[in-house]
């Protein structure tokens, strides 16, 4: 499977029997009713009683005809405009020397009226998807642009007073988005909620911790305003508010398997209280990983891997919609960094726990050893939430710590290598998909490209730990090798992961509900 492009987009489904069966019966509805409207009216006509003029009327349609179009109608559930009129017309005028013209006529009325309509989406999620500097903001915004660009999408997002910015950029950019202010954390009002949480059996970390009261009162609000097709849940704590709206069909994203994290930082801990503390969490958030995978009609996952973790949860369906990059905004950097000055970058928030452990090992532990061996190279750190222990990175020689950057490609263009020395996390990471579509070779331990089809020597170079500092140097000294791995990688990118496919899996994958039965019912 390794190197295979993991969208398979699907051709358009074809209903279910019980919505073919009701389109047909409209179908003959209209066709009788066009009927009755094109008898013979002439007053002139001797009068006659009802049973010998409903004996000298002409015979409607019969039902194995009149429903015959509706059926061919029904196959698909995207038609376009041009298309449908041409079809159209050709089957009128086709139908029309058989004396059925009518009948396939109100059929394709029906059908361009109801292609035009768009479903409505109502979606939530923790905090406003806008700036684009973290994995699960990129997901999320180009996701739910992906979807608006063919239903009404509505976002709910917590927020804080002063997002008026972002609020504005995502709605330039196709998102009707409706800002919760909920007011700043505060170590008091944490510890209550997450009090709140244990005495609930609940997990704080990753679920609890991004629920907010005001936040379910206007998902409410909103279902009642307009009419609602379809609830969309942004990560697994957005399945807290699933049984405010028990009845809406709900589609999860689920961008990782939390308890997984949860698991993999609690071994991490040197402090025994945190270890068990983790431990207990990631063993709630199993709990919660479950419930939610049977309590929605369809989830959405990042990784082969995470799949297979879902549907062995329960959950009814499962699309494989990976996490993605925008090509397009990488085209001009060439293939490789043959040319290059002898630097590593790293990207990622530093108030992700795995992220800040990662450039701690790369400045402490291997830049001593590749700095022996290459005296000029420099690693370079970008990323918000800057902790004073990142930043006390840069009295290491070689140690660049920049903090938020305006533009990333000119960084990507600099760099010779990224470098990801992860041991723990989830899902799968955009910097990697961005180093790809970028020219950029990759050097990266196993955890750091898990969930990507990926070959090690073809796509990047995979090390663990131990021999990352040898993995680096040997990257710095064969730059031809290291482009011919970057151009492959960048034609997987290209083929496989750009955010345009992924939002088209995603809408495939809505579209599939409205024809697969009734919605699960939550309680």
């Amino acid at each position: 499977m390794a190197g295979r492009c993991p969208i398979s987009i699907a051709r358009p489904m074809r209903p279910s029997s019980a919505m073919r069966t009701g389109s047909a019966n409209r179908a003959r509805t209209r066709s009788s009713r066009a009927w009755r409207a094109a008898g013979p009216r002439s007053s002139q006509r001797p009068a006659r009683s009802r049973r010998s003029s409903r004996a000298a009327a002409p015979a409607p349609p019969s039902r194995a005809t009149s429903t015959q179009p509706a059926r061919r109608w029904m196959r698909c559930s995207a038609i376009t405009p041009t298309w449908l009129s041409a079809r159209a017309c050709w089957l009128s005028v086709i139908s029309t020397s058989i004396g059925f013209g009518c009948g396939i006529a109100s059929c394709t009325h029906g059908w361009r009226r109801r292609s035009s309509m768009k479903r409505s989406i109502l979606a939530v999620t923790s905090q406003l998807p806008w700036p684009l500097n973290t994995g699960g903001h990129l997901r999320t915004f180009h996701v739910l642009r992906g979807l608006s660009e063919h239903f009404r999408v509505r976002l709910v997002a917590a927020a804080d007073a002063n997002r008026a910015d972002a609020v504005a950029a995502l709605r330039d950019r196709g998102i009707d988005v409706t800002p919760v202010v909920v007011g700043p954390r505060t170590a008091t009002r944490e510890a209550v909620r997450a009090a709140a949480a244990a005495a609930a059996r609940q997990p704080y970390v990753m679920y609890r911790r991004h629920y907010w009261p005001a936040v379910a009162a206007e998902l409410v609000r909103q279902s009642q305003l307009r009419a609602t097709d379809l609830l969309y849940l942004d990560h697994l704590d957005s399945y807290a508010y699933r049984r405010l709206l028990p009845r809406l069909r709900a589609i999860l994203d689920l961008h990782n398997v939390y308890s997984t994290i949860a698991g993999r930082a609690a071994d991490e801990q040197t402090s025994k209280l945190a270890r068990m503390y983790l431990r207990h969490e990631a063993r709630l958030l199993r709990r919660r990983e479950r419930d939610a995978a049977r309590g929605c009609d369809a989830v959405l996952a990042v990784s082969d891997e995470e799949a297979r973790v879902y549907r062995g949860l329960g959950a009814r369906a499962v699309t494989l919609a990976p996490n993605g990059v925008d090509c397009a905004a990488y085209a001009d950097l060439p293939t490789g960094r043959p040319h290059a000055a002898p630097t590593l970058l790293y990207v990622g928030p530093m108030s992700w726990a795995p992220n800040a452990a990662a450039v701690t090992f790369l400045a402490r532990e291997v830049m001593p050893r590749l700095r022996s061996v290459v005296p000029d190279a420099r690693l370079r750190i970008i990323g918000r939430d800057m902790t004073s222990a990142v930043q006390a990175l840069a009295d290491g020689d070689g140690v660049d710590v920049l903090g938020m950057v305006p533009s990333m490609p000119p960084h990507l263009l600099e760099a010779s290598v990224l470098a990801v020395p992860l041991e723990t996390g989830g899902g799968t990471r955009l910097k990697i998909l961005e180093a790809f579509a970028a020219g950029l070779p990759v050097v990266s331990t196993a955890v750091g490209c898990e969930g990507l089809r990926v070959v090690d020597r073809e796509h990047l170079v995979v090390a663990d730990r131990a021999g990352f500092a040898e993995a680096l140097i040997a990257a710095l000294r064969d730059p031809a090798a290291g482009a011919e791995r970057a151009a492959r990688a960048r034609a997987l990118a290209r083929d496989c992961y750009d955010w345009r496919m992924v939002g088209v899996t995603a809408c495939a994958s809505i579209e599939r509900l409205w024809a697969t039965g009734p919605a699960i019912a939550c309680s």
